[in-house]
C-alpha cells in the first residue's frame, strides 16, 4: 500500500463512513476498524459511527483527485435538484 499523498490545504476534505472507506481501499469494514485501532488510519467516532476525512487514507494523487471530483459533483446535483433545475 502506498503512503499517504497530500494535497494542498484549500480543498474541501471528504467525511467518508467506516463503509464507504472500506470500498475505497478495497477492504473490509472489519479491516478498517483493525487499522483504525492499529493507528495506521487516524478516524473519528460520533456515537456508534466512525467518520474518516479522505486526507486521512492511503490514497494516491490520482484517487484523491477522483474522491474530490465525485464529491463536488454530488454536491452540485443536490444543490440542482434542491432548486428544481434538474428535470
Amino acid at each position: 500500500m502506498s503512503s499517504p499523498v497530500p494535497l494542498s490545504t484549500d480543498h474541501a476534505l471528504v467525511k467518508l463512513s467506516l463503509a464507504d472507506a472500506a470500498t475505497i481501499l478495497g477492504r473490509s469494514p472489519r479491516q478498517l476498524r483493525y487499522m483504525i485501532r492499529a493507528g495506521k488510519i487516524r478516524a473519528a467516532k460520533t456515537g456508534t459511527r466512525w467518520q474518516i476525512e479522505s486526507d486521512d487514507l492511503p490514497l494516491t494523487v490520482g484517487q484523491r483527485v477522483a474522491l474530490r471530483e465525485r464529491a463536488v459533483l454530488g454536491a452540485l446535483t443536490a444543490k440542482m435538484i434542491a432548486r428544481g433545475r434538474f428535470w
